[in-house]
């Protein structure tokens, strides 16, 4: 973690998931927020919620499609709220594109 005005620790995690999903941009105008609905935002959610502090935690079709880029780390498929089944989970751990990268 880092320190919030050097006195507080501050942990991040976070969630990634791939998937289709149903956008609804005619709240945005006016400075309103769009919304954003589907499987792949409940399960980013999830996978953020049973992620280790400090992390970035990706599902399976994630991974597959950034594994050219992206090195993981595979972690111990986890149950998650709503899910019967186990979900496969792994960990971001080095990427190799740029900050820069166009």
């Amino acid at each position: 973690g880092v320190r919030l005005a050097g006195r507080h620790s501050v942990h991040t995690r976070a969630g990634v998931s791939t998937g289709d999903v149903m956008v609804e941009l005619s709240a945005a105008h006016d400075g309103g927020h769009g919304m954003i609905s589907g499987g792949p935002v409940s399960l980013a959610a999830k996978l953020q919620a049973c992620a280790p502090p400090d992390t970035l935690v990706v599902c399976p079709s994630t991974r597959e499609l950034s594994s050219d880029v992206v090195d993981y780390q595979e972690l111990p498929p986890t149950l998650v709220a709503g899910r019967s089944i186990d979900i496969s989970r792994a960990l971001v751990t080095r990427t190799s594109v740029s900050a820069h990268a166009a």
